[in-house]
């Protein structure tokens, strides 16, 4: 059986309310929400003023993975 890396699922929040989610490939939560700022201003598709753990670890998805500061991040649809 093939291992998958597993990734952190997170949830950017503008004033309590979701507006955007990221996986990112680490097991450990302050990288992952650390990465997660920086590919989200550098990426600019909405504002947020809080990054906070969504569905925590999770197995890696197989499409869609881009690359970002060393880390493999998804972008999960909204």
């Amino acid at each position: 059986m093939v291992a998958f890396p597993s990734f952190i699922s997170l949830r950017f929040e503008s004033k309590g309310d979701p507006v955007g989610y990221l996986m990112v490939q680490t097991e450990d939560i302050e990288t992952a929400k650390s990465v997660a700022r920086r590919w989200a201003l550098q990426h600019q598709r909405f504002e947020f003023d809080a990054v906070v753990e969504h569905q925590g670890v999770m197995d890696a998805p197989r499409e869609h993975v881009e690359g970002f500061d060393g880390y493999r991040v998804w972008e999960l649809p909204f």
